[in-house]
């Protein structure tokens, strides 16, 4: 029978081997606390989710863009999640925000959209890296597995 101690030596050794095949891959050291997982996906890229034990912010690295961090909110994913944060929902929300007031001239032309429709055809990530509907979900489940690494130290 495995007894507690046994499992957990285990469960620390698999970790490390994952950390160390990561570290290789994507040539980044890691903390033994920090959260991560791996995807590949249908193009064989490979991205790395790392969220660091205390920081708000997430970070994915991408083969594509030779393992540069993308760094992020994992809290607020999608443009939809974005421009709800600001209290824009639709098209005519965004002339309340600095810079985007010229758009109430065109709104009669392009009618009252849902903004996170608009956003989310291409979801982009920190800005710079636009993902497929599978690597969207993916990256949903490792921000919502990872929640309770973003909250403070006690």
């Amino acid at each position: 029978m495995v007894t507690v101690v046994e499992a957990l030596r285990k469960s620390i050794a698999e970790r490390s081997h994952l950390r160390n095949a990561l570290t290789a891959l994507a040539g980044v050291q890691f903390d033994t606390t920090d959260y991560l997982a791996y995807f590949m996906n249908e193009y064989g890229e490979q991205i790395v989710f790392r969220q660091v034990l205390g920081d708000p912010l997430a970070s994915l690295l991408h083969s594509d863009f030779d393992w540069e961090p993308i760094v992020f909110d994992p809290e607020v994913v999608t443009g939809a999640q974005r421009a709800a944060r600001m209290g824009v929902r639709k098209v005519s929300d965004l002339v309340h925000v600095p810079g985007f007031e010229g758009l109430a001239e065109f709104l009669p032309l392009a009618g009252d959209l849902e903004v996170g429709a608009i956003l989310d055809t291409m979801p982009i990530i920190g800005g710079r890296s636009i993902v497929s509907k599978d690597e969207l979900r993916w990256i949903h489940v490792c921000a919502d597995s990872s929640a309770q690494w973003r909250e403070p130290s006690r």
